[in-house]
């Protein structure tokens, strides 16, 4: 059997390596920062796997490092949209203040009916 050669260990180290960095940020930081990183982790993998494949070796990194950018993907679009629905429940709360805010000072409304009142 053919022996892995040693840059494909290297790329498959590296997607590896990338898409743990993004995982983790994908839990720590809001937002779609983590991205690129899991972006990065999945090209490296599955340059890696290609190669692999290529060559007729197996290369088990290339798919752990795959499987882990995939799910640190879905892990930040699931968070995303999480973070998303707050965000509209912020703005809907902020909207309905400002609303409630409108009405308890709408007596200029009442003034200036009153002046009209008095004008006729």
């Amino acid at each position: 059997m053919k022996k892995l050669p040693a840059y494909v260990k290297v790329i498959a180290v590296l997607g590896l390596l990338s898409g743990l960095f993004g995982l983790i940020i994908a839990f720590k930081v809001p937002g779609t920062i983590a991205f690129a990183p899991l972006l990065l982790g999945l090209i490296f993998g599955l340059i890696a796997f290609l190669i692999s494949t290529k060559k007729k070796v197996k290369c088990f990194g290339s798919l752990i490092a795959m499987a882990i950018s995939v799910l640190g993907i879905v892990i930040t679009l699931l968070l995303q949209t999480k973070e998303a629905e707050v965000a509209v429940d912020k703005n809907q709360e902020q909207i309905i203040e400002q609303t409630n805010d409108d009405i308890t000072t709408g007596d200029e409304l009442d003034d200036a009916l009153d002046e009209l009142d008095d004008l006729e």
